[in-house]
């Protein structure tokens, strides 16, 4: 199994893909190439349920970035006139 975040699909071929997602549910998907979905984020574990190789470009949202630590802002070495 593994995750994405919130994205968009957008399929290159033809295909149906089963999905199983955490707990044991799944569903199958049928998608057509240049079809493009959104998709929220997700935990699952896809099997290609075709004959034939199934091309999918994903382009996954940025999550906000969380700010670092202040413990390291502080360790950060800032360079002085003397350097």
């Amino acid at each position: 199994m593994h995750r994405h975040p919130n994205s968009v699909a957008i399929f290159q071929t033809d295909g149906r893909v089963k999905f199983t997602y955490p707990g044991g549910k799944s569903e199958e998907r049928g998608m057509k190439a240049g079809q493009a979905i959104w998709t929220p984020a997700t935990k699952h574990l896809p099997e290609n349920l075709t004959d034939s190789d199934t091309e999918v470009i994903v382009v996954e949202m940025k999550t906000r970035r969380r700010p670092a630590p202040r413990s390291l802002l502080t360790q950060t070495r800032h360079p002085t006139s003397s350097d």
